[in-house]
């Protein structure tokens, strides 16, 4: 009479193909990771970003006269801030054109995170959008109206669709360290146009 084997344990295969399908399925979570974190910091940037293109929305509605006046024409981040007509507490209390120069500079500073330092001395601030820069754009319609288009470029971390707003054309790259090449999907734009009467 023969004796039956029974099998116990498992196979050298079988527990390669348990590791295979184990390996697989944590480099799946962890590219879900990585694309989660990446979309996050995306989010995080755009909020930023919205916040101070509506900030300078703002500043357009209080200075109807130096909109008119054509005092926000365009911007230049590189303007010193005007010393005459300016308070203790940095409010202009002079004309709109010092008020126009003084809205564009403390702008400028918050495109670059100074508004938050670590030290009074620091150039660059903390928390500003990745390479990001202003841009105003303003436009006289017939009927006494002026359209001002409030504009925030930023470098995005992955490739999107190209924006079709003009602000920051040409000026942001792609994320390859070695040799970085102008790519506009990499380009992020947030605007509001702001309509003065």
């Amino acid at each position: 009479m023969t004796e039956k084997r029974f099998q116990t344990g498992f196979t050298l295969i079988e527990v390669l193909v348990t590791f295979l399908l184990i390996a697989t399925g944590l480099l799946g979570l962890a590219a879900l990771q990585v694309t989660t974190i990446n979309n996050a910091f995306e989010a995080q940037q755009r909020a930023l970003v919205t916040a101070l293109v509506d900030d300078m929305a703002e500043r357009l509605r209080m200075n109807p006269v130096g909109v008119r006046s054509e005092n926000y024409q365009s911007f230049d981040p590189q303007i010193p801030c005007p010393t005459s007509g300016v308070t203790a507490d940095g409010q202009a209390t002079m004309s709109p054109e010092v008020r126009a120069a003084l809205d564009e500079c403390q702008w400028a500073a918050m495109l670059k995170g100074l508004a938050v330092k670590t030290a009074e001395a620091d150039t660059s601030g903390i928390g500003a959008p990745i390479g990001a820069m202003g841009c105003l754009d303003a436009q006289i319609r017939p009927g006494d109206e002026t359209v001002v288009r409030v504009a925030v470029a930023w470098q995005g971390l992955t490739a999107q669709v190209a924006p079709f707003a003009t602000c920051g054309t040409g000026q942001f790259t792609n994320t390859d360290s070695v040799a970085p090449t102008v790519d506009e999907a990499f380009r992020r734009v947030v605007y509001r146009d702001v309509v003065v009467r």
